[in-house]
């Protein structure tokens, strides 16, 4: 469970600075950080979705605790 609040908080910190990134280069846009918002929501609900299911224990704690967005949104930040 600590793994997954670390995880929350790392992505939540890197997608912030990347839709502050977005609102202030598109002028204030408001639609667009909408459309960014639902973009990233249906990319994680289809990426948990797509994943095989004979994974290793390790592999699935490691992506069901949130590590996989964290990780995209930090280094896209």
């Amino acid at each position: 469970m600590q793994g997954s609040i670390l995880a929350l908080l790392v992505g939540s910190m890197a997608f912030s600075i990347v839709m502050t990134w977005v609102y202030n280069n598109t002028h204030g846009s408001i639609l667009l950080m909408i459309l960014l918002h639902s973009a990233s929501n249906a990319a994680v609900s289809v990426g948990v979705q797509v994943l095989p299911a004979d994974l290793s224990p390790a592999m699935t704690t490691f992506i069901f605790s949130g590590w996989i967005p964290a990780i995209t949104y930090a280094v896209i930040a």
